[in-house]
């Protein structure tokens, strides 16, 4: 009756007891991971940049952060929803087995199914590259859309972004 190796829809005693102890301790390690990585970020900051070597170091650093802040929003999104709905069954005098649950189960699964593709896209040669691609676009002030027509299907235009001297942005 249960979609998880804890069965945290039982009205038990031992059953609740478990769930809390598996959901605080879930989003304990969560809240832990968030404020060291914030601390990181805050270190990285920190540093003076002195020389080309340590210019080089910088932008290594900030693939780690991204990489981080990616790993880590991925991480809670999947997570939280199971962890609240644990609490939630585990505090209610009527615990529930339905959509919501199955919901959130499916969503910590898909964890593991992201997250080796998120290290693939996130490598830092592929970060270079967006990052190229970003200059160019912000350099040339036009940007590429992706549109198709009935009369002419794969037709691509392209939209000039003017400023205007009041700073306003056209399109």
């Amino acid at each position: 009756g249960s979609w998880c190796f804890l069965d945290f829809a039982n009205k038990g005693t031992l059953e609740r007891i478990n769930t809390y102890i598996y959901s605080i301790t879930g989003l304990l390690v969560l809240s832990t991971t968030v404020v060291f990585n914030i601390a990181v970020v805050y270190a990285v900051k920190r540093k003076p940049k002195r020389s080309a070597s340590d210019i080089k170091r910088k932008r290594n650093e900030i693939f780690i952060i991204v990489f981080l802040f990616s790993i880590v929003t991925l991480f809670s999104i999947c997570w939280v929803p199971l962890m609240v709905r644990m609490l939630i069954n585990a505090s209610s005098s009527d615990p529930k087995n339905g959509p919501e649950e199955l919901l959130a189960v499916r969503m910590t699964i898909s964890n593991a199914i992201v997250d080796p593709w998120i290290y693939i896209i996130l490598r830092k040669e592929n970060l270079i590259k967006i990052s190229k691609l970003v200059q160019r676009v912000r350099k040339s002030g036009r940007l590429p859309t992706l549109c198709s027509t009935k009369e002419s299907p794969g037709v691509c235009e392209v939209l000039t972004i003017s400023t205007s001297r009041t700073g306003s942005t056209q399109l």
